[in-house]
């Protein structure tokens, strides 16, 4: 069972994890192994991240509501916003993701127990990261997103699909290759979970609920919570850093944690 204090760290973890380009799914589940928690039931997955969800959509919540009304003025009065043309971009780019996620995740379903696999990635993409938002560019905005690049920007998802690659840091690094600003680029990749999230957890809860394993108590309440202040936060905040400075600290926290896990495997033999 769950009980408050390990709902509020997994909380904690997942509303840090979804906002950095860390990988959240790899921390939550290297804290189950040293809490000794069992693995962790599908209802308090959905739990963690609805929370962030719910933080994404909050945050933005002005641009999302223009978005809806653009789609609303594009039907009726056939006059395309840039809001409008920013929900269709968001679409187009979670198309491949969807695709392929669904293959994956059919044909691989175990593929995010190996963290040999994730402690690599995490070393791999962390650097990959840093190099490219160094000598990348930094010359295009939202205002100036292209139909391409946002497909270009969605294909880039698709690598997270890989354990410990990170969706929010693929997706940024994807962003930063066709020279768009560091915040910019974080903003989209931001927008980008809603779909994606949302979709993940209306599929695992129709699930949930068809087979009667569906519940949620206090713990699971708490742990939403935490995961939405936390979530909040951290969204403030890594905008308000990438303003001013690189992804440098990212990189060496993905390069330690990685070689953490390395380190645990290979000592587990």
């Amino acid at each position: 069972m769950l009980t408050s204090p390990i709902a509020f760290i997994l909380g904690l973890i997942q509303g840090v994890g979804e906002f950095l380009p860390i990988s959240s799914s790899a921390h939550v589940a290297m804290m189950q192994i040293f809490l000794d928690i069992p693995s962790l039931h599908r209802t308090v997955e959905i739990s963690l991240h609805l929370g962030t969800l719910l933080a994404v959509i909050t945050y933005f919540f002005r641009t999302f509501w223009q978005m809806l009304a653009g789609l609303v003025t594009l039907i009726f009065k056939k006059k395309l916003t840039q809001e409008a043309k920013w929900l269709g971009q968001i679409t187009l780019a979670t198309f491949p993701a969807i695709f392929l996620g669904l293959g994956v995740h059919t044909f691989f379903p175990n593929m995010g127990n190996s963290f040999t696999l994730v402690g690599f990635m995490s070393i791999l993409m962390g650097i990959l990261l840093y190099k490219t938002d160094k000598i990348a560019d930094q010359t295009l905005t939202l205002e100036k997103l292209s139909t391409k690049h946002a497909f270009i920007i969605g294909l880039f998802q698709c690598i997270s699909l890989i354990p410990g690659a990170s969706r929010l840091g693929m997706t940024l690094l994807g962003a930063r290759m066709l020279g768009y600003t560091r915040c910019d680029a974080l903003v989209f990749s931001y927008w980008l979970s809603v779909p994606v999230v949302l979709g993940a957890l209306t599929l695992n809860t129709h699930k949930l609920i068809k087979t009667g394993t569906f519940s949620i108590d206090f713990p699971l309440i708490l742990g939403i919570c935490v995961a939405f202040i936390v979530g909040l936060s951290i969204i403030h905040l890594f905008i308000k850093w990438l303003k001013n400075y690189s992804l440098g600290p990212i990189m060496i926290y993905r390069i330690l944690f990685g070689t953490g896990l390395l380190l645990y495997v290979f000592m587990s033999f």
